[in-house]
């Protein structure tokens, strides 16, 4: 057999299996600017969703927030990146999604699950445990005087990165 002809389909098959491996690729994953908050103060939910390919991102379904208040409305903004290695392009999105929180009550809180509906497919972050303390007995004495949906800007170094934020 050539092996030409071998280098060839082999070139063939990987370029068209690629497509179908990354279009199935989305991680979910949801944080809290810290674990304990006091009664007074705020909490800063951030949910991302990264795909390494183009195409919708799906819709984000936030919790009911049982014990929690939502400050303002949801900030999302959104990251892409390209890079190439070794003659290989490849693309990074991640879209986040930050909200803004006042707990009701004090006592071990629960932010409960976030899910993503994308590609077909059905994700959901973990819930999220938080420590709530009675005023001004926190370890941080709360954020009254930041922007509470203040979003450091992103750095990069070997890919382009474009980043646009939005109300939702």
């Amino acid at each position: 057999m050539n092996p030409r002809r071998i280098g060839k389909a082999l070139g063939l098959a990987l370029c068209l299996s690629l497509p179908a491996l990354a279009a199935g690729e989305v991680e979910v994953s949801a944080s809290t600017d810290a674990s304990e908050v006091p009664l007074d103060g705020t909490l800063l939910l951030r949910i991302s969703a990264t795909y390494t390919s183009k195409g919708d991102t799906g819709e984000l379904k936030l919790p009911a927030f049982a014990d929690f208040d939502v400050v303002g409305a949801p900030l999302r903004s959104e990251q892409m990146s390209f890079t190439f290695s070794n003659g290989s392009p490849s693309f990074r999105r991640t879209v986040t999604t930050s909200i803004a929180l006042t707990p009701r009550r004090v006592g071990d809180l629960t932010i409960e699950r976030a899910t993503l509906e994308a590609r077909g497919r059905t994700y959901q972050t973990p819930p999220i445990h938080v420590r709530v303390v009675p005023a001004g007995q926190g370890q941080r004495g709360g954020r009254s005087g930041a922007d509470p949906l203040a979003i450091a800007p992103p750095t990069s170094i070997r890919s382009r990165t474009c980043t646009r934020a939005s109300a939702i």
